[in-house]
C-alpha cells in the first residue's frame, strides 16, 4: 500500500514538473484577461458617472443607498418583528396585523424609500437584505388596504430598486418583484397608468441578460487569489490529476477555456430560446473541467437569466392587463422567452393573457373599468 502511494506521489511530481510551464501560461492568460477587462471598464466610464443613478419616481438624493440599508437593518433589529412574523403579514387576510405593526415599521419604510432614491448605489458590503424588501412589501399591502393606490405603486417601484441592489456579479436585475392580481384590480386609473409607464421604463433600464464577462472576471480574481490562500485537500488534488494534481490550476484552466468562448454569448439576444442555445455552447467544457466551481457558478448564472426572462414575461402580461383595465389599446408585446405573441382571450369586460414556455405558464386576468 505504501509503495502504491509513493508511486502515485512520484508520478504526480513528474506530471507537475512537466505541466509547470503550461500552468504558468494559463495563469498569465487569465491574469491578462482580468487586466484587460479592468482597463476597458476604466476607459468606458468615469468613477463619478459609474456610481450615479436616478430614482424610478420622485426626487433623487445625493446620498449613498448603502447607508440607508445599514440604518434600516439596525432599526429593524430593535423592533420585536422577526422574519416569520413579517412573512405572515404578507397574507391577504393579515390586515389587522399589518396595521398593528405599522407604527414600528413606518420609520423603517421611510429610511428604505430614501435609500431607494439615493443616487449612489450601495457597495457589495451594504446591499439590502430579504427582510428589508419584505418590509417594503408589507408597506405596499398597507397602502393597498387603505386604498392609497398611488402610494402603493410608488412603494412597489422602490421595492424594485431594493431588489436590483441585491445583485449577482454582472447583474442588477430586480428578479424578486411581482404584482398580485387583486392589488392591480383595485388600482385607480392614475396609479394604473403610472405603473404601466414605469414597467416599460424598467424593461429599458434593466436587461434580462447578464454581463457574463464581469461574472467570469470575478471568478478569475478568486482563482488567482486562492492560489496563495488555500491549501488543497487530497481529494481535490486527485480530482485534478490532469492539471498536475493542483485544484486551483484546474479552476484556472476552466476560466481560460470559458474566456475564449465569451463571443458565443450575444448580449442583444432577443429570446430565452436563443440565449439557452448560446449558454449550452458556452458551457460545453471538456470532461476534465466539468464540475469545477467556475462552471458550476456560471450554470447558476444561466439559471438566473432564465428567471429574468420569465420575470419579463410576467411583467409584459401585466402591461397588457393594465392597458385592458384602463380601456386602452393593447401594446404589441411578445413573450421574451419565445418571441411569440401572448394568447389573448377577451370575454366582455374580462380578458386573460397567457403564454407557455419551457413548461412554465405565465397567465394574468384583467377586468375593464
Amino acid at each position: 500500500m505504501v509503495g502504491v502511494v509513493a508511486t502515485m506521489l512520484v508520478v504526480g511530481m513528474v506530471v507537475s514538473s512537466l505541466l509547470a510551464a503550461k500552468s504558468d501560461g494559463v495563469r498569465d492568460r487569465v491574469a491578462r484577461f482580468v487586466r484587460d477587462h479592468e482597463q476597458r471598464e476604466a476607459a468606458a466610464t468615469t468613477p463619478a458617472a459609474a456610481k450615479r443613478r436616478e430614482p424610478l419616481w420622485g426626487e433623487g438624493f445625493d446620498e449613498d443607498a448603502g447607508f440607508g440599508y445599514a440604518l434600516a437593518a439596525v432599526m429593524l433589529r430593535r423592533t420585536p418583528l422577526h422574519s416569520q412574523l413579517l412573512q405572515t403579514m404578507l397574507k391577504p387576510d393579515a390586515v389587522a396585523a399589518r396595521e398593528a405593526a405599522w407604527p414600528a415599521l413606518a420609520p423603517i419604510v421611510e429610511v428604505l424609500q430614501r435609500a431607494a432614491h439615493a443616487r449612489t448605489p450601495p457597495s457589495p458590503r451594504w446591499q439590502p437584505g430579504p427582510l428589508q424588501t419584505r418590509v417594503l412589501r408589507i408597506a405596499r399591502h398597507v397602502a393597498s388596504d387603505r386604498g392609497e393606490h398611488l402610494r402603493c405603486v410608488q412603494l412597489w417601484l422602490d421595492e424594485v430598486v431594493l431588489w436590483s441592489d441585491q445583485r449577482l456579479p454582472g447583474s442588477n436585475w430586480p428578479f424578486g418583484v411581482d404584482w398580485p392580481e387583486d392589488q392591480v384590480a383595485r388600482l385607480d386609473p392614475a396609479a394604473a397608468r403610472l405603473l404601466a409607464e414605469q414597467l416599460a421604463r424598467i424593461e429599458a433600464r434593466w436587461s434580462a441578460v447578464l454581463d457574463v464577462e464581469s461574472a467570469l472576471v470575478n471568478q478569475a480574481r478568486s482563482c488567482l487569489a486562492s492560489h496563495l490562500q488555500h491549501q488543497p485537500t487530497l481529494r481535490g488534488r486527485l480530482a485534478s490529476w490532469a492539471h498536475g494534481f493542483d485544484p486551483n490550476q484546474r479552476e484556472l484552466a476552466a476560466v481560460d477555456a470559458l474566456r475564449t468562448r465569451l463571443p458565443v454569448l450575444v448580449a442583444s439576444t432577443a429570446t430565452w430560446t436563443e440565449r439557452e442555445s448560446q449558454w449550452r455552447q458556452f458551457l460545453g467544457l471538456p470532461g476534465n473541467l466539468e464540475g469545477t466551481a467556475v462552471s458550476s457558478w456560471l450554470r447558476h448564472c444561466s439559471s438566473a437569466e432564465q428567471t429574468h426572462f420569465l420575470g419579463y414575461a410576467k411583467w409584459r402580461v401585466l402591461r397588457l392587463a393594465l392597458a385592458f383595465q384602463l380601456g386602452e389599446q393593447l401594446p404589441d408585446l411578445v413573450d421574451p422567452r419565445t418571441g411569440k405573441p401572448f394568447v389573448v382571450t377577451i370575454d366582455g369586460d374580462v380578458a386573460t393573457f397567457r403564454s407557455d414556455a419551457g413548461g412554465k405558464t405565465v397567465t394574468r386576468w384583467a377586468k375593464r373599468r
